[in-house]
Parts: C-alpha cells; structure tokens; sequence
C-alpha cells in the first residue's frame, strides 16, 4: 500500500481491506501447457469465467478479507514458519470437476505427483495462520489448479463431453521453489491476482 493510498483511506476513516490468499506458482513451461489445454476446453462453447495463463497457480489457503495492519502480522508468521521447508517438483495430470467432473462447477487440473509435499506445506500454512486468529481449514485439501468457474449451464455438456475424451500428450511438472501472499481485486473481467510477498524455499 502506498502512503498516500494510507493517508487517503485514514482520512476517510475508512479501513483498507485486501482479499487475499496463499499459493504456488507454476513454471512458465508448465502454465503454457495448461493454457493449450485450456484453448482445448474454451471451443466447446461453455459459459464458464477461464483462468488467463498469468494466474494459473495452485492455492493452499483462501484467507479471505484481511485488512492492511493485519497483514504484517500474516507475512511475520508466514517467513517464521516456512523458514528452511525446501523446494520440490510437482507433475500435473488429469483434468477433475466440482463438485463432479460430469456436472461441474469449477474445473481444474489435478496433481499427480508432489501433492502429498503440497499438502504438508498447507497444513504448515494453516497451522501458522491460526496463531494470529485466521479461522483453520476443516475441508480436506485437495491440491489443484483451477481453470474456469461455470457462470451458467450453457454449453455444459459439449464441455464435459470434451473432458471424457481428453488425452494427454504428457504430464506437465513445475518446480515449486515459493510461497506466495497474493491479492485479489476483483474486476467486471474476473480477478487479477497480484503478489504482495514472496517466501522463497530453500
């Protein structure tokens, strides 16, 4: 946050609110794939919100509205927890949905290898944020990354129809080396995410 940006909200009384949540990012290689996948998908004429190639990335917890002053305390208890974890590589496969992949809502890519490193890493996030009062996460986590979110049930079954036929040329592997403490604003075109810190990982 700039300081005129502070200055202008104290001056308001108002309080300066972010969306944000932690995630991993994907390897330019790796985001290219899924965004020729992607191309694949979006023919089929489903009225579904897709993921542009820059946001592709896979969350490990949703946090929510935080505000500005809170998240000093989120990035202190993030680079205390996550201090000496160590990288690893990921390999993306398989194409799911939510809450089926025959009617879905949301549709993504699962993870075939490395997602019990991702699940560790989440639960260290978790963990962590609940130090400082961040409600902990009681749904399973299920690592993934999402594509598009269905807007309406147009085009649903030529998309689904598309998923059951799908073939993989090769699985797609990134290199996770960080964690990152994003934003999200959102717009009339969808979210666009911005990285406010990076924790690298050894």
């Amino acid at each position: 946050m700039s300081g005129n940006q502070s200055k202008t909200a104290e001056a308001k009384g108002q309080v300066l609110v972010l969306r944000t949540f932690v995630a991993v990012s994907l390897d330019k290689e790796c985001s290219m794939g899924l965004s020729r996948i992607l191309d694949e998908l979006v023919v089929s004429g489903a009225d579904f919100r897709w993921v542009s190639e820059d946001n592709l990335h896979i969350t490990l917890k949703f946090l929510g509205n935080i505000t500005a002053d809170k998240i000093i305390e989120v990035e202190n208890v993030l680079a205390a927890s996550l201090e000496g974890q160590k990288g690893f590589e990921i390999c993306l496969e398989g194409i799911g949905g939510f809450p089926k992949v025959n009617r879905p809502k949301v549709i993504w890519i699962g993870v075939k290898e490395g997602a019990a490193r991702l699940s560790e890493l989440a639960r260290t996030v978790d963990k962590a944020l609940s130090r400082i009062g961040i409600k902990r996460e009681h749904k399973g986590f299920v690592p993934h990354v999402t594509l598009g979110r269905m807007r309406s049930p147009e085009g649903l079954g030529a998309l689904v129809s598309k998923i059951s036929t799908f073939e993989w040329n090769e699985p797609l592997r990134s290199r996770v080396e960080s964690v990152l403490l994003m934003k999200s604003t959102l717009t009339p075109k969808g979210a666009k995410y911005s990285v406010l810190r990076t924790f690298p990982l050894t």
